[in-house]
């Protein structure tokens, strides 16, 4: 009996091993911010498939990485349009289709310290029609976008980009204007559910 307290009692020191493991890339990533931060927000503000990338820094200049597909991010924060840097007092910030054009807006929440500073919203202007978006989703679902049984991207509704930040329970996708796609919606109680989209659609789910 002391025999196997002993081998319990040892077990519980013992520290787990990691199924993943997990390598810093960011200077290599071209995303080695050295702002302040408050939030991340990633969402694929151009369409192209990938997840791009903005930062939330509190009293220095906001950030927007472009993912250029290959692991790697480049600054277009200057090219994106006047004040997307809201160079402030920013405490989160939060994308989402605030027209219901199919392209993802910015809304920046900034605080008034030192001095006063109102919120900015930003309207993306690409309106061409190569995105998907499900919404009315319930946080934490995930959904599996499909082509020809084949994985294209995936999203999970997440509630929260950062500190004072929450984003809409919408699954937005960029994709080729016009083609077919299944989506496959896993809720967080684990039940799953078909649904077929094109490119250019946006979905209510009941």
């Amino acid at each position: 009996m002391r025999c196997v307290l002993s081998v319990f009692i040892l077990l519980l020191f013992v520290p787990p091993v990691l199924a993943q493991e997990f390598v810093n890339v960011s200077q290599a990533s071209g995303v080695a911010d050295g702002g302040l931060g408050k939030g991340a927000a990633f969402v694929d503000v151009n369409g192209d498939d990938f997840v791009d990338l903005y930062v939330s820094n509190k009293g220095g200049a906001n950030k927007l990485y472009l993912n250029n597909g290959d692991g790697t991010f480049r600054d277009v924060t200057a090219e994106a349009g006047a004040g997307v840097d809201a160079p402030g007092f920013t405490m989160g910030s939060v994308f989402g289709d605030c027209d219901n054009d199919g392209d993802v807006d910015l809304y920046v929440v900034n605080g008034r310290y030192p001095v006063g500073e109102t919120n900015k919203l930003y309207l993306n202007n690409q309106n061409d029609r190569s995105f998907i978006e499900l919404a009315g989703l319930s946080f934490g679902s995930k959904v599996a976008l499909c082509d020809g049984g084949h994985l294209v991207e995936t999203r999970e509704v997440r509630s929260s980009t950062g500190f004072c930040a929450q984003e809409p329970a919408v699954a937005h996708f960029g994709v080729q204007a016009g083609n077919a796609y299944m989506a496959k919606i896993t809720t967080p109680d684990g039940k799953t559910q078909n649904v077929a989209v094109k490119g250019g659609q946006i979905v209510k789910m009941d």
